[in-house]
């Protein structure tokens, strides 16, 4: 509860519009409810996205920024035999990884406008986001 009041300070501080929702804690505890297993972090991450998505069937877009990568399972989910590509976000349309020390970039916002339209990032962005686009030869003088 003191993360959304911070969060909800900052907002309207900057004139941004209030939090619309938050994503369900799937470890929080609940009487007569078994708690949730999960194999790693990031598996517990994804779901309660996931199942927040299915709770807000309007949203038809959504990108989640996080410096933890969430469109892959870690070791702890591999050994535990996790295969499930559906768990894990889209990093090509629902997900954007930021540097823990850097945070979020005005680069990175743009990317993140672009999965929120559901349009297709140009070559500008990607290469301020992740750098040098695939394929491309350096000329070297």
């Amino acid at each position: 509860d003191v993360l959304v009041e911070g969060i909800g300070s900052a907002f309207e501080e900057h004139g941004i519009p209030k939090l619309y929702s938050s994503t369900p804690d799937l470890d929080q505890a609940t009487p007569g409810v078994i708690k949730a297993l999960h194999s790693s972090f990031r598996e517990k991450r994804c779901k309660e996205i996931r199942k927040w998505l299915k709770q807000n069937p309007k949203i038809t877009h959504f990108c989640a920024i996080d410096d933890v990568d969430l469109s892959m399972p870690d070791k702890a989910a591999l050994k535990s035999g996790l295969r499930d590509t559906d768990i894990f976000l889209d990093p090509d349309k629902e997900f954007v990884k930021t540097n823990p020390i850097v945070g979020l970039t005005m680069e990175i916002s743009k990317l993140v406008i672009c999965y929120l339209n559901g349009t297709e990032p140009s070559e500008e962005i990607l290469a301020a986001v992740f750098g040098e686009p695939t394929g491309t030869i350096t000329k070297l003088t």
